[in-house]
């Protein structure tokens, strides 16, 4: 599941008991569509295991004052609320699914929670 990241989910992710991942994107990167599709897939992958929010103008100030994003593309995996790790830079699916499931080990590929 993907959803738009604003205020007032900002908030609540620090009470999310479900893995989550932060993706800022910005849409004025040359990679903003690849990194766009990226984030589809992986998705599509987790089947609703995973909550993806998405962070892109206008709130991407406030999710990076929020996480401290210096640059974008950044990934940010949280587990219980917690920043666990971050992936900086683009991406694929593959290297971005594969970095989700090395961190988050009990998330499992096309199966809901």
């Amino acid at each position: 599941m993907i959803f738009d990241l604003d205020a007032e989910n900002i908030a609540v992710l620090g009470k999310e008991t479900n893995p989550a991942l932060v993706a800022c994107l910005s849409s004025a990167a040359e990679s903003y569509k690849r990194q766009l599709t990226t984030i589809i897939e992986t998705s599509q992958i987790f089947n609703g295991s995973l909550k993806i929010y998405l962070t892109q103008e206008p709130t991407l100030k406030a999710a990076g004052a929020a996480f401290v994003v210096t640059g974008t593309p950044t990934f940010i995996l949280l587990l219980e609320g917690k920043e666990k790790v971050r992936l900086l830079g683009a991406t694929d699916t593959d290297r971005l699914s594969s970095f989700i499931l090395r961190h988050a080990p009990l998330l499992k590929r096309g199966h809901s929670q």
